[in-house]
């Protein structure tokens, strides 16, 4: 519950079967809130990017407050406060999003190395494809998520060319890192910055003669939050989010992002 500041006081009232009652003893306390959100920042559009059309998704990290919880968001667009979006203030998840979610794969070289080996959370399990280039493996999230941080675990059979992509429909797919100079073995991509619902490595280069096996494929990041606006003229536009506690606290994003629509 959000709480108002000043003084407030609370008990507790048992009822029995009989519709009988005892109240507990009434306490109270005073609440103040000073602090501002936590820090955040911009995901999308990408500072600098060129957009197609009108319409766009402005996406953000999705800010917390621990004192009197998060209230809204305001969207501050060409300098004015175009948008007030109502704010989950989920913290972030700091596990492994991909473990035991839905796996889909270019191939499986046997029925026992299924793709679902690569998420399961076991280094004695693998996913394995078939012996050709390209190969993918995908996770989908359950909800458009912004992915910080990838974790490959290879088997024997690794990619030395890869790409590490992120699509919000499994169709449409964003490189987020890449590389054609892989050695296998553990590979932890850190800083990356990426958004969507499904996250993919796309294998382009084998290692070995066979194929692409994967322990695992763990995937990390945070929560956002996003708004929609339409009628954007085709030109420059910046943009920011502030954060508004239930006490009226501000948190500014920590970045002011342009894009240029055409």
């Amino acid at each position: 519950r959000k709480l108002t500041g000043g003084t407030h006081s609370w008990y507790v009232v048992a009822m029995n079967w009989a519709g009988q009652t005892r109240a507990s003893s009434t306490f109270s306390f005073n609440f103040q809130d000073s602090l501002a959100p936590n820090p955040f920042d911009l995901i999308a559009p990408a500072n600098a990017a060129s957009v197609a059309g009108s319409s766009q998704s402005l996406v953000w990290e999705s800010a917390y407050d621990a004192g009197s919880g998060l209230d809204h968001y305001e969207v501050w667009l060409d300098g004015a406060n175009v948008a007030s979006v109502a704010g989950s203030g989920v913290a972030p998840n700091t596990g492994n999003l991909a473990l035991g979610k839905p796996v889909v794969a270019s191939s499986t070289q046997t029925g026992v190395n299924s793709p679902a080996m690569a998420v399961d959370g076991s280094l004695t399990s693998r996913w394995e494809s078939l012996y050709a280039d390209p190969q993918w493996i995908y996770v989908d999230l359950g909800q458009a998520t912004e992915i910080t941080h990838v974790k490959l675990t290879w088997e024997t059979a690794y990619a030395s060319g890869y790409q590490v992509q992120v699509s919000n429909d499994a169709a449409t797919w964003t490189s987020i890192y890449s590389t054609t100079t892989g050695t296998g073995g553990v590979n932890d991509l850190t800083g990356l910055k990426g958004y969507g619902r499904y996250v993919r490595m796309y294998g382009t280069a084998r290692g070995t003669g066979y194929g692409y096996s994967l322990f695992e494929f763990e995937v990390y990041g945070a929560p956002a939050e996003s708004y929609t606006r339409t009628g954007l003229s085709l030109t420059a536009h910046t943009w920011y989010v502030v954060a508004v506690d239930a006490f009226g606290n501000r948190r500014q994003s920590t970045s002011t992002y342009s894009f240029t629509a055409h």
